[in-house]
C-alpha cells in the first residue's frame, strides 16, 4: 500500500527514507527520480508505514524486564504497546509486540507540542506527522520514528 507525501523544506532524501523504512535508492527507483530531484514542494509516493512491531513469542524464563533490555526499550513503553499494566505477567507461548529493529518510540508528555517533540527526537515535524497519522498529542501517546544519522 502506498501514500502520497509532499517534500517539506527540512526534508532530505535520507530522512524521508529512514522514516518510511525504505532504502534511499529504492525510494528514488519507486518515484523514478534522481537524488537531486527530491526538492521541497514535490509530491512523491511512499510505502505506508503502519507496521512498527514484530510479534515475539514468549519463552520459558522471559520477563518483560528481560525483553525490555533485549529490545532496548523502556519497560513502561513495552507495557504500553502491549496494553499491559505494571505488575502484569507474561507466559510461555504468549505473543507480545516488540518494536522493529530500526523503530524508536517516544512517549509524549503533558502539554507537549509537535515542535517540542521534534526538538526532543531530532525529527522534522512533517515526518512525525506522516509516520504517525493518528496523532492526537495527548499525554503518554506513542510516537514512532527512526533515528536519523
Amino acid at each position: 500500500m502506498y501514500q502520497v507525501y509532499e517534500i517539506m523544506s527540512d526534508d532530505t532524501l535520507e530522512r524521508i527514507a529512514a522514516n518510511f523504512f525504505i532504502k534511499s535508492d529504492e525510494l528514488c527507483r519507486l518515484n523514478g527520480m534522481g537524488i537531486d530531484e527530491f526538492i521541497p514542494g514535490k509530491f512523491i509516493v511512499l510505502p505506508k508505514t503502519d507496521n512498527f512491531y514484530d510479534v515475539y513469542v514468549v519463552h520459558d524464563g522471559d520477563t518483560l524486564y528481560s525483553l525490555s533490555k533485549k529490545y532496548n526499550i523502556d519497560l513502561k513503553t513495552l507495557y504500553a504497546i502491549n496494553g499491559l499494566d505494571d505488575g502484569d505477567y507474561i507466559y510461555p507461548n504468549q505473543e507480545i509486540l516488540v518494536p522493529k529493529e530500526n523503530v524508536s518510540i517516544y512517549v509524549t508528555k503533558d502539554n507537549e507540542s509537535l515542535s517540542d517533540i521534534s526538538n526532543n527526537i531530532n525529527i522534522p515535524v512533517s515526518l512525525i506527522i506522516s509516520s504517525n497519522p493518528n496523532l492526537i498529542l495527548t499525554s503518554d501517546q506513542l510516537i514512532f520514528f527512526t533515528e536519523i544519522s
